[in-house]
């Protein structure tokens, strides 16, 4: 706890809790946002030019790139008009499954206990919090469990942990945030 507004609500919790809720709103032109809600959309139904209307022409080059990627294709409509439909990819997982409601970091890393199957993730984090939270050599928890961080393979993103089963541990890790503010 050594950021100065962690410190300030620590001694005086009243301040905490009496403040509202502060509204955050994304910026629906953001081309990392579109991308897997264009996708999501058009996996659920085909879109068709009137959608035009939720998305706004920021998603114009995102519907393009998808449509390299191979996951979004043009056809003809039974009416004759045109339509976007969500074409599934090897390899790849659903939209739904790749949208991540909390953190639009691209990359995610898997925390796997050793020796157990790559299909199946204890968690998965973030990108940058994986870098504070599972270096080498931390201790992690999940699920009431204790783990400790053997590998970070960064080439397969992939965090691998051992549980401690039970054996005391004399200490935990925590990432500290150091500012320097020079006037």
């Amino acid at each position: 706890m050594d950021a100065p507004l962690e410190q300030h609500f620590c001694r005086h919790p009243a301040d905490f809790f009496k403040r509202t809720l502060e509204a955050r709103l994304p910026d629906v032109n953001n081309p990392v946002l579109l991308h897997g809600h264009l996708l999501c959309a058009a996996a659920e139904r085909p879109l068709t030019p009137s959608d035009a209307q939720w998305f706004g022409v920021s998603a114009l080059p995102v519907i393009e790139e998808c449509k390299r990627e191979g996951r979004l294709t043009t056809m003809r409509a039974k009416d004759g008009t045109q339509e976007l439909r969500y074409c599934p990819t090897r390899g790849k997982k659903s939209p739904k499954e790749e949208v991540n409601l909390r953190d639009i970091d691209p990359v995610q890393y898997k925390v796997l206990v050793r020796g157990s199957s790559a299909s199946n993730p204890i968690e998965t984090l973030d990108q940058r919090l994986t870098f504070m939270r599972l270096h080498p050599g931390a201790i992690y928890t999940n699920q009431l469990t204790t783990y400790f961080v053997e590998e970070l393979d960064t080439t397969n993103h992939v965090a691998w942990v051992v549980p401690r089963d039970g054996r005391k541990i004399n200490y935990y890790t925590e990432c500290r945030e150091h500012s320097e503010i020079i006037l």
